[in-house]
């Protein structure tokens, strides 16, 4: 287990990334490998970051920000209610997604511990995609829902925040598969992501804590997990 502070992964897209000064243990860094062919999971190639996400916990000295986490999880998310983005941008995107049981309104995932990063909530047929440390509303996603599917029509998303309409798009499919519907996704690594594995493992765990076990530059939206 490794002790992490909070990582603002926020203004990436100015400032662009940097080697990380993190040190990191052996049996762990050398478990952060890109995986091709058979050895992926998936039918592309993924970056491993299990070992990282698994052994990082989150902590925090600032006691304004521990309480806000605690806030932000005991809401049921209406404060978002018709809210946009900050430096919103918008982008068309047709996606759907097949449901074992219907969403209903409120709270669709809530993070459970600090190593979770994000709060989903769906009021009136809108994703509204929250940072769980910040509260910051990233991405408003308009939606069908019927008892059986999710269809994406829309995406609006936080342009300080995330570079392009690709990398949006991609985000909020994998945030659909992992966190909602609980499914064996790749997160998308923007084009300035770090290159070295211990800076793409900590940006995953920025991004998706816990829940970014593998990540690529390929088209992570038609990724196919091999059961």
């Amino acid at each position: 287990m490794i002790l992490l502070g909070f990582v603002n992964i926020n203004s990436f897209c100015q400032q662009g990334p940097d080697d990380p000064s993190n040190s990191i243990p052996k049996e762990i860094s050398n478990k952060l490998k890109w995986l091709h062919g058979t050895e992926s999971p998936f039918n592309i190639s993924v970056f491993d970051s299990r070992a990282f996400a698994l052994s990082m916990v989150s902590v925090t000295r600032d006691p304004d920000v521990a309480e806000r986490y605690n806030k932000l999880i005991g809401s049921n998310g209406k404060e978002f209610i018709e809210k946009h983005p900050d430096s919103m941008r918008g982008i068309d995107f047709n996606n759907t997604y097949k449901l074992a049981e219907p969403f209903v309104n409120g709270p669709v995932f809530v993070s459970g511990r600090m190593e979770e990063k994000w709060n989903i909530y769906l009021w009136d047929e809108s994703l509204y995609l929250v940072r769980s440390w910040t509260g910051a509303l990233i991405y408003r996603v308009y939606i069908t829902l019927t008892a059986n599917s999710l269809a994406i029509r829309k995406i609006e998303y936080d342009g300080a925040h995330i570079c392009s309409d690709n990398d949006a798009m991609r985000a909020v499919d994998f945030l659909i598969k992992s966190h909602l519907l609980r499914s064996p996704a790749v997160a998308p690594l923007p084009d300035d992501a770090p290159r070295n594995e211990i800076g793409i493992a900590m940006y995953l765990f920025g991004e998706y804590g816990r829940l970014g076990f593998f990540a690529s530059k390929e088209n992570t939206i038609d990724a196919v997990f091999r059961k």
